[in-house]
């Protein structure tokens, strides 16, 4: 029971260091630029499903596309993956607003909607993932007692 509580904490804090990171990295990054999204790279990862324990379905491969942008700053080019994926790739050519820190400009952030609203809505799930596991705990301590 302790260490879902612990996990409950876990989530619950990273809903609220995610945005807060967000914002820390905005500040920093005042220098405006054109990027282009150039490609959607597929990462592959196999992760274990810890729900079954069967052999065949123990291990599952979860696949996401993430945006890789090019830009140049002070004569370089620089090129990043964006901070969030999806699961399907969308259009490349793309020019994106970018805004680089300019003391280090590989810091950067993504002004497109869809940056804006994976920023909005993972804290919401994440921090909604750790509010349900401790409602969850609670319930069941109330039921057990």
């Amino acid at each position: 029971m302790m260490i879902f509580s612990i996990l409950a904490v876990i989530f619950i804090a990273m809903g609220i260091a995610i945005p807060i990171s967000a914002n820390v990295r905005k500040k920093k990054c005042t220098v405006a630029t054109t990027g282009i999204l150039v490609e959607w790279k597929l990462i592959r990862e196999t992760v274990d499903n810890v729900v079954t324990d069967t052999d065949d379905m123990r291990y599952r491969t979860e696949e996401a596309y993430w945006p890789i942008y090019e830009y140049f700053y002070n004569g370089t080019k620089y090129r990043k993956k964006g901070n969030h994926s999806c699961n399907r790739p969308g259009v490349t050519g793309v020019k994106v607003p970018i805004y680089l820190d300019p003391k280090d400009p590989n810091v950067n952030y993504v002004d497109t909607k869809f940056e804006k609203d994976a920023d909005r809505i993972a804290p919401i799930v994440i921090g909604a993932v750790g509010v349900v596991l401790l409602a969850a705990i609670t319930v069941v301590r109330v039921v057990v007692s």
